[in-house]
C-alpha cells in the first residue's frame, strides 16, 4: 500500500497574535473574516493584559473593547487558543519578550509592521524580528511609513540603517507607477 505522506483533512490556518494595539488587531481581524483560527499569548495573565488598554495606557479609542470583541468573535467560532503567561508587571519587559516568544515558536512565518524606528527594547517589535532572524523563522517586514517597500527578511543584515538611524529594507520595492514607466 502507498502510504500518503499529506493528511486528507484541510489544514488548519492559524493567526498567533498578542492582540496588541495597531496591526496586530487588524492582523488578527483579517485573519477572523478568512476563518483562521486565532491564538492569542498574552504576555500577563488576562486581567491583568486588560490594564495596557485602558486610559492613559490605551492607544485607541474603546481599546479594551475593541480587545474582548476579538477574543469574543474568536472564542464564539470555536477557534480561539489562549496562552495567558505568567508576567509581572514589575519585569513588562521580559513578559512582553515571551509572549513574543511564544508568538514566533507557533509560527510558521512572521509578518512584522514596523516604521523602521529605533529599537523600544525587550519585548518589542525590533527585538521580536531579530529573535525570528536567528530562530531561522522567515519574516515578512512591512515597512509601516511605506507599505510598498515589504521585503523578506532572512538575515540581520536585511536591515539597512540609513544615517538618520531609521532601518531600511535592503530592497526597495518598485511602484506600480514605476514599473510601468520603465
Amino acid at each position: 500500500l502507498p502510504i500518503s505522506l499529506y493528511a486528507r483533512e484541510p489544514p488548519v490556518l492559524r493567526a498567533v497574535s498578542p492582540l496588541a494595539e495597531g496591526s496586530d488587531r487588524i492582523f488578527a481581524e483579517l485573519a477572523l473574516g478568512l476563518g483562521y483560527e486565532l491564538c492569542a499569548p498574552l504576555p500577563f495573565a488576562q486581567a491583568e493584559f486588560e490594564k495596557d488598554f485602558v486610559p492613559p495606557h490605551a492607544l485607541e479609542k474603546e481599546s479594551l473593547d475593541h480587545f474582548r470583541a476579538l477574543l469574543k468573535q474568536a472564542r464564539d467560532g470555536h477557534n480561539l487558543t489562549l496562552f495567558e503567561l505568567d508576567g509581572a508587571r514589575d519585569r513588562a519587559t521580559d513578559a512582553y519578550a515571551a509572549a513574543g516568544r511564544v508568538v514566533l515558536n507557533q509560527s510558521d512565518l512572521l509578518i512584522a509592521v514596523w516604521d523602521g524606528g529605533a529599537p523600544a527594547g525587550p519585548g518589542g517589535t525590533v527585538h521580536t524580528i531579530y529573535e525570528a532572524v536567528n530562530y531561522h523563522l522567515p519574516v515578512i517586514w512591512i515597512d509601516a511609513l511605506a507599505p510598498q517597500n515589504w521585503q523578506l527578511v532572512s538575515t540581520e543584515s536585511d536591515i539597512a540603517r540609513d544615517e538618520k538611524d531609521r532601518a531600511q529594507p535592503a530592497f526597495q520595492q518598485k511602484s506600480l507607477e514605476q514599473v510601468v514607466s520603465d
